[in-house]
């Protein structure tokens, strides 16, 4: 994960890419019985990873891998689109010399990587192409573990310590709500490893930012976990909100870039405080409204519907509490 996630800003200049789907990162030879081997896939904004396939070579006579199967598969959100890792049995990435991987739609071939060599492919999507090696190699004997992982910014491979071989947490849901005087950055998680905190960046070109929130990590409850945070007064216009998680030694992950226009808060009140027969509300949607008298005994409750008064009446003289969506406002009657 390191390499997409330190270079992909700078790679989405680049043309040759911005547009296709990309392998990564490769993990194909982990210390300790090759458990928890993975490829990492970048696939640009507006492209559906349901619609793309990894196929495993063998170097050694070029045809294709049957098995182990595929384990698992996880996508998070990544500048410019989204990071989908995708893990593999026990010696579910061969370590043969050599032994590539496929990306393709499953009937137009993206490329052909191999590592520690090339081959010509037999069979399969790839079949009749040679193959293009990354240049580098893993070893297990290696400690700490390696990855082999391509700069994003020139398509180099070269190998680098990994972060875990997966992201610390499974993101679910990630997106942003405008509310009436703040915007709000809503995310849930369905697993999470290590898993310190968060913090929320705020932009208003989308390129500088700031950390505005910090929301700790739920640790008392297994499952899916939901968060939030509220940016109180967002500037009037567009807004930028990134989100980052840190693992408990420290190490970062940030997720992709948010963005949403606010048009600044209505002001939102009663008229008149001293009333004889009615009462307007300025600045609310259509909304139910109740009506307490000082002891709370609800007198009203009807539905208010914008730019209409509501009857007063026939309440008596006193101190009046109305209430509509979570706001209490209060009123004398004469």
């Amino acid at each position: 994960m390191k390499s997409i996630l330190t270079f992909l800003f700078a790679f989405i200049f680049v043309s040759a890419f911005c547009q296709t789907p990309f392998i990564s990162e490769i993990n194909y030879d982990n210390p300790g019985g090759d458990n928890n081997e993975y490829v990492e896939v970048f696939y640009p904004t507006g492209i559906d990873p349901l619609d793309y396939v990894l196929t495993r070579y063998n170097g050694a006579g070029g045809a294709a891998y049957t098995s182990p199967a595929q384990t698992g598969s996880t996508c998070s959100p990544a500048t410019g689109g989204q990071v989908c890792v995708y893990t593999y049995a026990t010696d579910g990435l061969q370590n043969g010399s050599p032994d590539g991987i496929a990306l393709s739609t499953g009937t137009t071939l993206i490329e052909f990587i191999s590592y520690e060599g090339t081959f010509t492919a037999v069979g399969g999507i790839a079949d009749g192409i040679l193959s293009s090696n990354t240049g580098v190699q893993e070893s297990n004997a290696e400690n700490p573990d390696l990855s082999l992982q391509r700069n994003s910014a020139n398509g180099v491979w070269v190998k680098d310590a990994l972060s875990n071989g997966i992201l610390p947490i499974k993101l679910g849901t990630y997106k942003i709500q405008i509310n009436q005087s703040s915007i709000g950055t809503i995310w849930s998680t369905t697993e999470e490893t290590n898993n310190s905190h968060f913090t929320i960046d705020h932009s208003k070109d989308g390129i500088n930012f700031i950390e505005v929130g910090r929301v700790e990590a739920k640790q008392e409850r297994s499952g899916e976990k939901d968060y939030s945070f509220a940016h109180e007064s967002p500037a009037k216009g567009i807004n930028y909100y990134r989100l980052n998680q840190f693992d408990l030694d420290g190490k970062k992950t940030s997720f992709g870039i948010l963005a949403g226009n606010f048009e600044g808060g209505k002001e939102q009140f009663l008229f008149p405080t001293s009333a004889v027969n009615e009462v307007w509300l300025s600045g609310y949607e259509s909304a139910p409204v109740k009506i307490f008298d000082a002891s709370g005994k609800e007198l009203i409750n009807e539905l208010y519907q914008t730019g209409n008064s509501i009857d007063v009446s026939n309440l008596q003289s006193g101190v009046y509490f109305l209430l509509i969506g979570q706001d209490r406002l209060s009123f004398l009657k004469h």
